[in-house]
């Protein structure tokens, strides 16, 4: 699952942290690559989803959303040094429009 995650996120341009959520056929679909559906990609603005779990305690919670910021402050600040800028509206729309007018393998496999 992990490498078939890494290998999905290298696909897409530019994309250094967020969450899947996926749809699968059954746990092997990660080592047939075959069912598996990309329903939506989350970016840096998402939270972890398994903090929503009933039986998660809030602390916990709130401990891993802090962790998930210092991740992202830290990924925010080796950009910075690298002096990446981030993309503009138009360069995002247009890598929009490029992805949804191809079909990309490792994002969505047949089911």
């Amino acid at each position: 699952m992990l490498n078939w995650i890494a290998q999905t996120a290298e696909s897409i341009p530019d994309f250094d942290y967020g969450r899947f959520d996926l749809k699968i056929k059954n746990w092997d679909a990660f080592s047939d690559q075959n069912g598996i559906k990309v329903m939506e990609v989350n970016g840096v603005n998402s939270e972890p989803i398994h903090i929503y779990d009933p039986n998660y305690s809030y602390w916990k919670a709130q401990k891993d959303i802090f962790y998930q910021m210092k991740i992202i402050f830290e990924l925010s600040q080796q950009k910075l040094k690298e002096k990446k800028q981030p993309q503009s509206l138009i360069q995002f729309m247009k890598g929009v429009l490029e992805l949804s007018n191809k079909k990309h393998p490792p994002l969505i496999l047949k089911s």
